[in-house]
């Protein structure tokens, strides 16, 4: 089975949990960030706390990006965060092939994208 991680600003994670769905039942193994805590409980962590937490996110979304065919960035109305902007970066060194949903208005990124997908179907045919 094919694999793609998605990579997804925090802002829009909740509409990865469709995207997954739909990509097992297309054969396609996708792999999303999984948000542990909320805003709120974020918020009420210390400062060392919350740069632990953003460590260990950021290492476990590099495992994840290691086992992929391809990597895809969610990107609604072209918004790309910097964690999302690193994770681009860390897929194109590991020579993963990098899609988007939507162009990027930051040309030094678009130029990096391999090409875009607007939907999951879309997706699921650049992979298979």
């Amino acid at each position: 089975m094919k694999r793609v991680v998605i990579c997804v600003s925090a802002r829009f994670s909740n509409e990865m949990a469709s995207w997954v769905k739909r990509l097992a039942e297309l054969g396609v193994q996708a792999d999303a960030p999984e948000q542990q805590l909320s805003t709120a409980e974020f918020d009420g962590l210390t400062e060392a706390d919350q740069r632990r937490v953003r460590l260990e996110l950021a290492e476990a979304h590099h495992a994840l990006i290691d086992r992929a065919d391809l990597v895809f960035v969610y990107n609604p109305n072209g918004y790309i965060g910097n964690s999302v902007t690193l994770e681009i970066g860390y897929a194109l060194g590991k020579s993963k092939p990098v899609y988007a949903l939507e162009p990027d208005a930051e040309q030094g990124r678009d130029v990096l994208f391999a090409g875009y997908c607007s939907g999951v179907d879309e997706l699921a045919r650049q992979i298979t």
